[in-house]
């Protein structure tokens, strides 16, 4: 299977991950689960996954996200896609530095976050 895949039946739609432990939040069984890994899954994915594809350069080489904070009102639309600037926390040698970024979410068939390189 690759993200190019866009039809599915039912049976692929509806297939899960192996769930190594299921998440439990205030004593409520959710959606999903853990994996052997401890790494979340989500449901019903096991056809379409990652779930999301995220590219950032600062991640690739290396720096960890400590956190981060969309801007409150700044996203527009960009065609069929959607723009918007983002404050990055990120760690990288024992250091945390902030920068902000815009990410494009394309929402095609699989859904892609991508780091505008210019902005």
């Amino acid at each position: 299977m690759t993200t190019a895949q866009v039809t599915f039946t039912e049976t692929e739609l509806l297939a899960d991950h192996v769930i190594a432990e299921p998440l439990i939040a205030n004593g409520v069984r959710c959606h999903g689960g853990f994996d052997e890994d401890g790494n979340y899954v989500s449901p019903r994915t096991l056809n379409r996954w990652p779930a999301i594809h995220a590219n950032d350069p600062d991640w690739s080489s290396g720096a960890r996200l400590d956190r981060y904070e969309i801007q409150d009102g700044a996203g527009k639309p960009n065609g069929y896609d959607f723009s918007c600037p983002v404050t990055l926390w990120l760690r990288a040698g024992g250091a945390v530095k902030s920068k902000t970024v815009h990410y494009t979410i394309g929402t095609g068939a699989a859904l892609v976050v991508v780091r505008d390189p210019g902005a």
